[in-house]
Parts: C-alpha cells; sequence; structure tokens
C-alpha cells in the first residue's frame, strides 16, 4: 500500500477480523489520497479508522442516492469531524447538502425601492 493513492473498495465495509489488517494498513498508507466506498448500512468504526491516516483528502460514499434523509452510519458520523469533512470532500451530494441552511431563511430585499420609472434593481437573497 506504500504507493496506493487511491482505494476503491467494492463491498460493504465492516469492521471484523477479516478486514482490521487493511484497515490498519489504510490507516498508515503514506501515499494514499482518496478512498472510495460503499455506503455502510450501519455504523462501523472501519471508515473512521481509516480517516485517521493525515494524508487522505476524501472520502467518497456511493451510492449517492442512499445519502438523502437519514441514514443510520451518517447519523453517528456526525459526531466525527475529520471523517464528516473527507466525505463531505468526496461525495459530491453531502457537499450540496453540507452548504444548504437547516433553518429556513427568509428573502432578504436589497437595492433601492424602484423608481416609478422602474429605473433601479431589486435584488433578493435567499
Amino acid at each position: 500500500m506504500e504507493y496506493q493513492e487511491c482505494v476503491n473498495i467494492k463491498f460493504r465495509f465492516a469492521s471484523d477480523a477479516t478486514t482490521s489488517s487493511f484497515v490498519s494498513a489504510l490507516s498508515t498508507a503514506p501515499n494514499l489520497k482518496t478512498v472510495r466506498a460503499q455506503l455502510p448500512a450501519v455504523w462501523n468504526d472501519t471508515l473512521l479508522t481509516v480517516s485517521q491516516n493525515p494524508n487522505i483528502r476524501c472520502i467518497s460514499l456511493s451510492p449517492d442516492k442512499e445519502l438523502v434523509g437519514s441514514h443510520l452510519f451518517l447519523m453517528e458520523a456526525k459526531k466525527h469531524d475529520r471523517l464528516m469533512d473527507l466525505i463531505r470532500a468526496g461525495t459530491p451530494v453531502m457537499r450540496n447538502r453540507s452548504q444548504s441552511s437547516s433553518t429556513p431563511t427568509s428573502p432578504v430585499l436589497t437595492g433601492t425601492p424602484p423608481s416609478p420609472s422602474g429605473g433601479s434593481r431589486i435584488a433578493w437573497e435567499i
């Protein structure tokens, strides 16, 4: 794993005796930048352990469509800042969700009021 920059894990990754050495190797691989994995069905600490590797820039989870709404794995993952930062960096649907506000905001009117001749512009910020 010394020269590996990207790992694609094509199975649902779980923490058990069969994957512990693999997880350990990923968490210390000096050149690893990207991890692509299936979204775990429930919480396990495999991706949390892998996220401790300071060289990793992103974790891409698929399938994306399952990320919408509440998900058991993501509910627990939100308690771990670095793990969530890596998931947001590598999973486009999570990037979009993290930029949206959780509380509704009302539109703010900016600009100058229109003159009767219609010469000014009004911009709405939402």
